[in-house]
C-alpha cells in the first residue's frame, strides 16, 4: 500500500531476486501519469500529458492528470512572458487554445514552456510555485511605453537601414547594398528551437522544404542579407543563407537532420520554430513499427479492370515488413491474410504495443481517370506525422516513375482526418501509392518491382526521418 499525491495506492508486489519490487510503472498508471524508458540511459521518466492549455486575455489554464512543477518568470530582449511547467509533456491530445501570440512547445523532454510575446507579466511572483494539477495563472499587461525615436540600426552600408523594402523586381542589388537580415536565435532547446526575424514590420512568410534538410522561406516585398559567413549559434541549423529573387528575401537554412518546422508572424517580424522529433538513439533497429495493409476480407477498397486495392495493399505491407525486419526493426502487421480488421482495431494495435511508427499502405481512386501519382497523407496538426510524411514522399518520388504529388494533411479529405491516422499517438502517415483507375498508375503498381520499390523507399523515408539514413 502506497500513499502518493494524497492518493491511496494498492499494488501488488513482484519477487525478483528472492526481493519485493514494486512495480513503478503501475502506481504511476494509477495516478494518471505515463512513463517512458530512456534505454541509452537506463531511466524510467515519469511525466504528466498536458490534457488542456489555454492562454486567452492575459490568463493561462492548464490541466494535468498529475501534478506539476510551475516556474513563471520574464525573459528581455524581446520582452517575453514565460511559464515552464516541469513534469509535463505535450501530446498530439493535448488541446491547444491559445491566442495568435502565444506558443507552447517541448522545451526539454520533461518541461513544456508557455511563452507570448503581449506586454505581459505574470501576476504571481517568479520563482517557485507549490505543484498542482490545475495550473491558473493571470498575468497583469505592461504599460504602453513612451513612443521614442528609435536610433538607426548599422548596417554593411550605412546608407541602407535595416529594414529596407526594395520595390518588386529589382534583381541587381548585390548583398554588400543590403541591410541585414535580423536573423537570431531566440529559444533553445531539445525539443524545439525558435529563430526570430526582427524586422519590425508585419511580413506574410511561405515556406518549402525542397529537400528533407532544406528549408527556403520567402519573405515577400523584403531585401535583406545575411553577412558572408555568417553563423547562427544552434546545432539545429548548419548554416543559413539568403538570395534575392523576384525582389524577395529567400533564407535558406540547411538544417543537420530533417525537422518538423512552424513558420508564422507577428507585427515584429517572423519566427520559425524548428521542432526536433524524439528519435531514441537514432536507429531504425529496435523500432517498433505497425505496418496497416488496408481494407481487406469483405472490404475490397477501390478497383478497376479486376484489381483490387486490398490486394495490393497486403502484397507492398509484406514487403515493407520484410525491409523493416532486415532492419532490426520490430514489424507488426494489422493483417497478414485477406482479412478485415475495425478501423479502431487498427489502432488499438499499434497504441497498445507503444509503435515507435505507423505506416498504412493504400491505393488511391479518383472520379476522374486522368488523376494520377503518389500522396503521402499525414494528420492535420500533427508536426511529427508531416515530417515522417515529407521524408517518405521524397523516397517514393525517386522510384516510383508516377507523379510524385506530395505530402498532404488527411484535413484535405475529411475535417475530422483518416481514422487510423487521428486514432494512434505515434508518428503515422498514410500512402496512396497511385491511382487504380488511372491505366498508367494501375499497371505499374501491379508490378514487383513497383511494389518492392515503393516498399524499399518507404523504409529509407523512416530512415532520413531517424538520422539513419542521408536522403541522396
Amino acid at each position: 500500500q502506497i500513499e502518493a499525491e494524497g492518493r491511496h495506492l494498492e499494488i501488488k508486489p513482484r519477487t525478483l531476486s528472492q526481493k519485493a519490487c514494486i512495480p513503478l510503472r503501475k502506481a504511476v498508471e494509477q495516478l494518471g501519469m505515463s512513463t517512458a524508458w530512456v534505454t541509452a540511459t537506463d531511466r524510467l521518466e515519469i511525466f504528466s500529458e498536458a490534457k488542456q492549455i489555454a492562454f486567452r486575455d492575459g490568463a493561462l489554464e492548464a490541466k494535468f492528470p498529475g501534478q506539476v512543477k510551475v516556474t513563471p518568470f520574464i525573459l528581455a530582449s524581446p520582452a517575453r512572458a514565460v511559464v515552464d511547467i516541469e513534469g509535463a509533456r505535450l501530446t498530439d491530445s493535448t488541446r491547444l487554445d491559445l491566442d495568435g501570440n502565444a506558443r507552447a512547445i517541448q522545451w526539454k523532454p520533461n518541461i513544456i514552456r508557455v511563452y507570448t510575446e503581449t506586454p505581459f507579466t505574470p501576476i504571481a511572483p517568479s520563482g517557485e510555485l507549490k505543484p498542482t494539477d490545475r495550473v491558473q495563472l493571470e498575468f497583469s499587461k505592461l504599460p504602453e511605453p513612451t513612443p521614442t525615436e528609435e536610433p538607426p540600426t548599422p548596417t554593411t552600408n550605412p546608407d541602407v537601414p535595416t529594414n529596407v523594402v526594395m520595390p518588386i523586381g529589382s534583381e541587381t542589388t548585390q548583398p554588400s547594398e543590403l541591410g541585414n537580415l535580423p536573423l537570431t536565435v531566440d529559444i533553445e532547446g531539445p525539443s524545439a528551437t525558435l529563430l526570430s526575424i526582427r524586422t519590425g514590420a508585419t511580413i506574410a512568410p511561405t515556406y518549402a522544404k525542397t529537400s528533407p534538410t532544406t528549408l527556403e522561406i520567402t519573405l515577400p516585398g523584403l531585401q535583406m542579407a545575411l553577412p558572408d559567413g555568417f553563423e547562427l549559434n544552434t546545432p539545429s541549423v548548419v548554416s543559413a543563407t539568403t538570395r534575392i529573387q523576384s525582389g524577395t528575401t529567400v533564407l535558406v537554412l540547411e538544417l543537420p537532420r530533417p525537422m518538423g518546422v512552424e513558420v508564422w508572424s507577428d507585427a515584429n517580424g517572423v519566427q520559425i520554430q524548428l521542432l526536433k522529433p524524439e528519435v531514441g538513439n537514432g536507429r531504425l533497429a529496435g523500432k517498433v513499427i505497425v505496418v496497416d495493409p488496408g481494407h481487406g476480407g469483405h472490404d475490397g477498397g477501390s478497383h478497376a479492370a479486376g484489381v483490387y486495392e486490398k490486394d495490393l495493399n497486403l502484397s507492398i505491407g509484406r514487403l515493407l515488413s520484410a525491409e523493416l525486419s532486415a532492419q532490426g526493426a520490430t514489424v507488426i502487421m494489422t493483417r497478414r491474410t485477406d482479412v478485415f480488421i475495425p478501423l479502431p482495431e487498427r489502432c488499438a494495435i499499434a497504441n497498445r504495443n507503444r509503435a515507435d511508427f505507423f505506416i498504412s499502405c493504400h491505393i488511391n481512386s479518383s472520379k476522374r481517370a486522368s488523376m494520377s501519382g503518389t500522396i503521402i497523407f499525414h494528420h492535420k496538426g500533427k508536426s511529427m506525422g508531416q515530417l515522417l510524411a515529407e521524408c517518405v514522399m521524397d523516397e517514393v518520388a525517386k522510384v516510383s516513375k508516377l507523379p510524385a504529388k506530395g505530402a498532404w494533411s488527411d484535413g484535405k479529405i475529411y475535417d475530422s482526418g483518416f481514422a487510423v491516422l487521428r486514432g494512434t499517438k505515434m508518428p503515422g502517415v498514410l500512402c496512396e501509392f497511385g491511382f487504380i483507375n488511372q491505366p498508367t498508375d494501375r499497371s505499374r503498381m501491379v508490378t514487383s518491382e513497383f511494389q518492392r520499390a515503393v516498399a524499399a523507399a518507404v523504409m529509407r523515408g523512416i530512415k532520413v526521418y531517424l538520422g539513419d539514413a542521408k536522403s541522396k
